[in-house]
């Protein structure tokens, strides 16, 4: 009889243990989703905060499950976010500017390697062009991106 006491005291501690375990993370996915909609606008946290709106509330939650995935974060760089979404949104084309940007790369290493024998002139000449072709290149690759996503808008509307 001690023995069945010991088996049954050590189910019971494992369900607690695993149902405590349980309650945290259910809490912390409605905080999550309700700190994501609070950001997002006023009208919408009223609805999540709202006990009577549980459906909304859950069908919110599905739909950040969605979106909580693989993502790519952000450089802080314009300029490489953008390529790192061409990238996946049209390789071709960002196999395209990657070498234009290595073509830029190599003449600000050649930039930095002979500023300090160049003439003043020389040097301001070559470094607005490699600044006007830098931003040049990074609008053509952000207008890319933005065409890609228009592709499949238009393959979209299609279904």
């Amino acid at each position: 009889m001690n023995v069945n006491f010991q088996k049954c005291a050590l189910v019971f501690g494992a369900m607690f243990l695993l149902n405590a375990c349980s309650v945290p993370v259910s809490k912390k996915m409605n905080k999550k989703v309700n700190d994501k909609t609070a950001s997002q606008t006023n009208n919408s946290t009223a609805i999540v905060n709202n006990q009577s709106s549980i459906p909304a509330r859950n069908y919110i939650e599905k739909k950040g499950m969605l979106f909580d995935g693989i993502t790519i974060a952000s450089s802080n760089n314009e300029c490489v976010d953008r390529f790192n979404f061409l990238k996946e949104a049209n390789g071709g084309k960002y196999q395209q500017y990657s070498k234009d940007y290595n073509k830029i790369s190599r003449d600000y290493t050649f930039l930095n390697v002979n500023k300090n024998i160049m003439d003043k002139d020389s040097k301001e000449l070559l470094f607005m062009t490699l600044s006007t072709k830098l931003d040049t290149l990074c609008s053509k690759v952000q207008f890319s991106g933005f065409q890609s996503v228009k592709e499949r808008v238009k393959a979209l509307s299609r279904i």
